[in-house]
């Protein structure tokens, strides 16, 4: 029995283990885990600040002109959102449902240009906008509570566009026809492009962002006077380029978002959007048939692109042909409208496509219900995130003027994949440093409020 005693009865007779041995085993297996948590622990900031270094290249190659040229730049853009994503999927974090759908909705764009194309890989890359827009959506659910990492983004991105605005404001002055020649991408802008000139993309990615620019920089003057001046100098640069660029529905967008900032105060933004769309109706309307008004706005405006628009509206509603006519224009949505009406729950998918003037009707029309109603949830999504949230008193007003913004430009225009990040990625930084010197003003507010208060000691002494 005693020789017994320190087997244990399997299969086959092994020895049993002492105290001492199992105690050695599990000091191994403490050692191996405390080894592989630190390691996950190094890697962790590593490769959050890997993610945030490409969220940072997508950001500024999607603002820079001469980062728009050439296909490496564009494949290290495509690498980047690949890459972020790889990562993001390696920490096994639960996403919610309406994600899951983002990533069908892609699936479905690459499976559709895929068999449209009949297989041609560069139909998939021309839907680029869309796949950066499904990364862009994921981006802004990871960092939903984390834009303040962010912060040393947001002075970079204006400086940026400082600059590139001054280059472009340069050259459209001197040539009009500059900032329309780069959007049609002919061979002879290539080295317009280079020199930091800009066109459509800086024109609009800055025109979506405008309401949110004006309150940060109400904000920037209490609490970060550096940062007020470039938005004053940013202010200034943009303001003479939207003026001189030729471009009227930025410059309506611009005017009817400041508008709603400023005294739009109810709960829907639906009235201030219905509003704004038939004012820009009526504006044809006066332009093209009462001289009076026509001839004082062309008196106002002389000598800028603006002046040029006018008299291009007026030649539009008289029949007579422009460069870029109203009449082209409407038949364009009105191909949409046509493939919406023939496949109106599925899209025309690889059937039929929209008129490609409307971003918004051209999603609806090519992709169906589904397709439309996913590019409005992820592309509205830091508005309607603002208004969600019981916040500051002030943001209903920007987040009714930034709805309106992306609204009216998604419906009347194209959106190329350059706007992309500073909607989904600028825009919540910006309004995380609103957040911050909001609190930071409550702060020393009730510091203050306290300070001023006399001593309960002093006003014994004092009875």
């Amino acid at each position: 029995m005693d020789q017994q005693s320190n087997y244990i009865l399997t299969d086959k007779e092994i020895p049993a283990p002492d105290a001492d041995m199992v105690q050695e085993v599990i000091g191994s297996q403490n050692v191996l885990t405390k080894k592989k948590y630190r390691s996950k622990l190094l890697r962790r900031p590593i490769l959050s600040s890997l993610q945030k270094l490409m969220v940072a290249y997508l950001v500024v190659w999607s603002i820079s002109p001469p980062l728009s040229i050439d296909m490496i730049y564009r494949y290290a853009a495509l690498g980047c959102a690949g890459g972020w994503l790889i990562i993001e999927m390696s920490r096994r974090r639960k996403f919610e449902k309406i994600h899951g759908m983002a990533i069908v909705f892609m699936l479905a764009v690459i499976a559709v240009a895929l068999v449209e194309s009949e297989g041609e890989f560069s139909a998939v890359l021309k839907q680029i906008s869309y796949y950066l827009l499904v990364i862009g959506f994921l981006m802004n659910y990871v960092y939903r509570d984390k834009w303040d990492e962010f912060k040393r983004l947001v002075p970079l991105v204006l400086i940026l566009w400082i600059v590139f605005n001054i280059i472009t404001a340069k050259e459209v002055i001197a040539d009009p026809t500059v900032a329309r020649k780069i959007v049609r991408a002919d061979d002879e802008m290539i080295p317009y492009l280079r020199r930091g000139v800009g066109g459509y993309a800086l024109v609009y990615s800055q025109v979506f962002l405008f309401p949110v620019m004006l309150a940060w920089i109400k904000n920037a003057f209490f609490r970060a006077k550096p940062l007020f001046v470039i938005g004053l100098v940013w202010a200034g640069s943009y303001t003479v380029l939207i003026l001189n660029a030729g471009y009227s529905i930025a410059l309506i967008t611009a005017i009817a978002s400041s508008l709603i900032l400023l005294f739009y105060k109810k709960k829907s933004v639906i009235p201030a959007v219905a509003i704004t769309l038939s004012l820009i109706v009526l504006l044809v309307l006066i332009i093209g048939y009462v001289d009076s008004i026509r001839e004082a706005l062309l008196e106002f405006f002389d000598g800028t692109a603006v002046a040029k628009k006018i008299n291009d509206i007026y030649d539009s509603v008289h029949g007579i042909e422009t460069a870029d006519s109203i009449q082209e224009r409407m038949n364009r949505y009105a191909d949409s409208f046509n493939v919406m009406v023939d496949y109106p729950i599925i899209g025309g998918l690889c059937w039929g496509s929209g008129g490609g003037h409307s971003s918004l009707l051209d999603t609806f029309a090519k992709y169906g219900v589904f397709g439309g109603y996913m590019y409005c949830r992820m592309f509205y999504i830091v508005p309607v995130q603002l208004k969600k949230r019981e916040g500051h008193k002030d943001d209903l007003r920007i987040s009714n003027a930034f709805l309106s913004s992306l609204f009216i430009v998604t419906l009347l225009d194209s959106l190329p994949y350059e706007m992309i990040f500073p909607v989904m990625i600028v825009s919540p930084a910006l309004i995380s440093n609103i957040d911050i010197w909001r609190k930071e003003r409550e702060i020393n507010y009730s510091e203050n409020a306290l300070d001023s208060q006399p001593d309960p000691g002093e006003r014994v002494g004092q009875a």
